[in-house]
Protein backbone atom coordinates (compact mmCIF):
# COMPACT_ATOMS: atom_id res chain seq x y z
CA UNK A 1 0.00 0.00 0.00
CA UNK A 2 1.25 3.47 -1.02
CA UNK A 3 2.43 6.10 1.41
CA UNK A 4 -0.87 8.28 -0.32
CA UNK A 5 -3.19 5.38 0.37
CA UNK A 6 -2.08 4.19 4.14
CA UNK A 7 -4.55 5.25 6.68
CA UNK A 8 -3.17 7.61 9.54
CA UNK A 9 -4.02 7.53 13.17
CA UNK A 10 -6.71 10.02 13.20
CA UNK A 11 -7.95 8.32 10.25
CA UNK A 12 -8.90 5.35 11.82
CA UNK A 13 -10.02 7.45 15.06
CA UNK A 14 -12.54 9.83 12.57
CA UNK A 15 -13.78 6.79 10.99
CA UNK A 16 -14.26 4.92 14.30
CA UNK A 17 -15.96 7.74 15.45
CA UNK A 18 -18.23 8.36 11.94
CA UNK A 19 -19.13 4.43 12.30
CA UNK A 20 -19.92 4.09 15.94
CA UNK A 21 -23.63 4.58 15.77
CA UNK A 22 -23.70 7.06 18.13
CA UNK A 23 -24.53 10.61 17.98
CA UNK A 24 -22.50 13.59 18.67
CA UNK A 25 -24.68 13.90 21.92
CA UNK A 26 -24.45 10.20 22.99
CA UNK A 27 -20.41 10.20 22.69
CA UNK A 28 -20.24 13.86 25.17
CA UNK A 29 -22.48 12.40 27.62
CA UNK A 30 -20.66 9.53 28.08
CA UNK A 31 -16.60 11.06 27.16
CA UNK A 32 -17.50 14.90 28.19
CA UNK A 33 -15.78 15.51 25.22
CA UNK A 34 -17.96 18.84 24.06
CA UNK A 35 -19.63 18.39 20.75
CA UNK A 36 -17.73 21.59 18.98
CA UNK A 37 -14.45 19.52 19.66
CA UNK A 38 -16.16 16.50 18.00
CA UNK A 39 -17.24 18.51 15.41
CA UNK A 40 -13.47 20.24 14.60
CA UNK A 41 -11.69 17.14 14.56
CA UNK A 42 -14.16 15.19 12.17
CA UNK A 43 -13.63 18.46 9.84
CA UNK A 44 -10.05 18.35 10.66
CA UNK A 45 -10.06 21.89 12.20
CA UNK A 46 -8.75 20.63 15.44
CA UNK A 47 -7.49 17.69 17.76
CA UNK A 48 -8.26 16.48 21.00
CA UNK A 49 -5.58 16.06 23.92
CA UNK A 50 -4.34 13.59 25.23
CA UNK A 51 -7.04 12.26 27.99
CA UNK A 52 -10.09 13.39 25.51
CA UNK A 53 -8.34 11.08 23.29
CA UNK A 54 -7.97 8.21 25.45
CA UNK A 55 -11.64 8.65 26.77
CA UNK A 56 -12.65 8.29 23.15
CA UNK A 57 -10.68 5.44 22.25
CA UNK A 58 -12.35 3.77 25.18
CA UNK A 59 -15.71 4.47 24.25
CA UNK A 60 -15.23 3.59 20.74
CA UNK A 61 -13.72 0.53 21.72
CA UNK A 62 -10.25 1.19 19.84
CA UNK A 63 -6.87 -0.49 20.83
CA UNK A 64 -3.45 0.89 20.12
CA UNK A 65 -1.24 -2.13 18.55
CA UNK A 66 2.13 -0.67 18.33
CA UNK A 67 4.27 -1.84 15.14
CA UNK A 68 7.80 -1.56 14.18
CA UNK A 69 7.80 -0.40 11.20
CA UNK A 70 10.57 0.59 8.59
CA UNK A 71 12.28 4.07 8.44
Amino acid sequence: MSMAMKKTFSDKVIEALKTSGMTRYEIFKRTGINQSSLCRMVNGDGWLGRPYLDRLADELGLDVVVRKGKR
